[in-house]
């Protein structure tokens, strides 16, 4: 049995995914809720497709410990949060006495923090999945080299973690490269049966979700600016003006953490629930996939890809700002 530690729609696909390609029905899913707005009711429906599923509220959580620990630096909350989060977790660990392996999708917050230490502890192999490309790509080595200065380590560095699964391995250069393997596209590539692809549709509720061959799309991938002081009003103005200078059929594909409500604004949208990749394959070839800074690479090697905006940039609220005049 394996265990994955899931935060938003996209993880719950690729965990669902590769569970379904080794044939384990036995799989648990640790579901952490309050960040992406109906998460809970994906995990409800997990579950009821015969999966254990266990739910953490992990905006709760994370309060909790930073309350508790309101005086003390960050980095130190990670390792004090252990006997705190073991109160509001309350998973019960004889599960793991069953367990093969543990996959995670971030390894630098308070609920994997505790279950990679209850997983090491019981010798249990321990894999980070890509979730974003941007967290492990060149570019963010000298980020990476500034944070492991100050003792804080960035994705994948932790030495409890064996395996780094990423879906383009060979554009990453640094520090744990020995840890890092591919992440087979089959995952990703849809080549399932036609039952689990209605399991899918169903579960993601894009069951009437379908696209003219004939058309020619562009999907604008929106992000969640407000973290970084964008208002919802500018937030608006920017993916306007993108939709603007596309002639072809736009179809804005809402981020997960968003939460503007773009139905008044934008005749067609997806919403945050439903992960991008899903629909990948049902897409036409010739569309475009527009962003203001997206590093995400398990699109780029099929369809044209722009950001607007490098996904590096250190002023990335400046470049928003600029757009924004411009278009006014």
């Amino acid at each position: 049995m394996n265990i994955f530690v899931c935060y938003r729609p996209n993880h719950i696909l690729k965990a669902l995914l590769y569970s379904f390609y080794n044939g384990n029905k036995e799989d648990y899913f640790i579901i952490g809720t309050g960040e992406v707005k109906d998460t809970d009711v994906l995990a409800m429906k997990i579950k009821a497709l015969g999966y254990k599923v266990y739910t953490v509220n992990y905006i709760c959580l994370q309060k909790n410990i930073i309350q508790k620990n309101k005086y003390i630096k960050t980095i130190f909350n990670l390792f004090k949060s252990q006997s705190i989060s073991k109160k509001y977790i309350n998973f019960d660990l004889n599960i793991l006495n069953n367990t093969k392996k543990l996959f995670l999708f971030q390894d630098q917050n308070f609920l994997a923090h505790y279950f990679i230490n209850e997983c090491y502890i019981k010798n249990i192999e321990i894999n980070l999945i890509e979730d974003g490309a941007g967290n492990y790509l060149p570019k963010q080595n000298g980020k990476n080299k500034i944070k492991l200065l100050s003792g804080i380590l960035p994705n994948g560095y932790n030495r409890k973690i064996k395996n780094v699964y990423l879906f383009q391995p060979n554009l990453y250069k640094g520090f744990y490269k020995n840890k890092i393997k591919l992440l087979k596209n089959k995952y990703l590539s849809f080549t399932f049966n036609d039952n689990f692809n209605d399991l899918l549709k169903d579960l993601f509720n894009i069951e009437n979700m379908c696209f003219n061959n004939d058309l020619s799309y562009t999907f604008i991938l929106t992000q969640p600016l407000q973290t970084i002081g964008i208002s919802e009003i500018d937030q608006i103005e920017i993916y306007k003006k993108i939709a603007s200078n596309y002639k072809n059929k736009v179809i804005l594909k809402i981020h997960p953490q968003d939460n503007i409500d773009y139905s008044n604004i934008f005749k067609n949208t997806i919403d945050g629930l439903v992960p991008f990749e899903l629909i990948l394959n049902s897409i036409p070839r010739e569309s475009k996939i527009v962003s203001l800074f997206s590093a995400s690479s398990s699109y780029q090697d099929k369809f044209i890809h722009y950001n607007i905006i490098d996904p590096f940039s250190k002023n990335k609220k400046d470049d928003i700002l600029t757009i924004i005049k411009e278009s006014k």
